[in-house]
């Protein structure tokens, strides 16, 4: 069980990573399931609608190199616990969402419900690699 304690937690960041990513660009909500504060007029017609981009609430992606640079590091570790961030690998990424953390707060922080389907979907899987374990023997 301590052998796939790590990758099962890189596993659970990756999919909390994706329903954060999920919520952020198809609905343009927060954590707390509030709107973003939107785009300004002047970026939301010159920078967006004009490029063929959705400007009716702030979704966070034009290239989508942003969201392609979100990983899942792990951030600590032992025999019985595994600490995993959600972050940008590039450091030109990191500033962008360091902007949008001054302007909208953190776009990466999960929600309540994003995280408890996360925790249910882990404890399920290490239930079942212990029921394995215990049916091999």
């Amino acid at each position: 069980m301590r052998k796939t304690l790590v990758d099962d937690a890189i596993a659970s960041g990756f999919n909390l990573s994706a329903l954060v990513k999920a919520r952020v660009q198809r609905r343009g909500e927060d954590y707390q399931g509030k709107d973003f504060p939107p785009y300004t007029d002047d970026y939301a017609e010159r920078g967006r609608r004009d490029l063929g981009y959705q400007d009716e609430y702030f979704d966070f992606t034009r290239t989508g190199e942003a969201w392609k640079s979100v990983g899942v590091f792990v951030k600590a570790k032992d025999d019985d616990s595994v600490t995993v961030s959600i972050r940008s690998d590039s450091p030109s990424n990191q500033v962008k969402f360091a902007g949008a953390v001054r302007k909208r707060g953190n776009i990466l922080r999960s929600s309540e419900q994003e995280r408890s389907l996360v925790l249910k979907d882990f404890a399920n899987r290490r239930r079942e690699r212990f029921q394995k374990l215990m049916n091999e023997q």
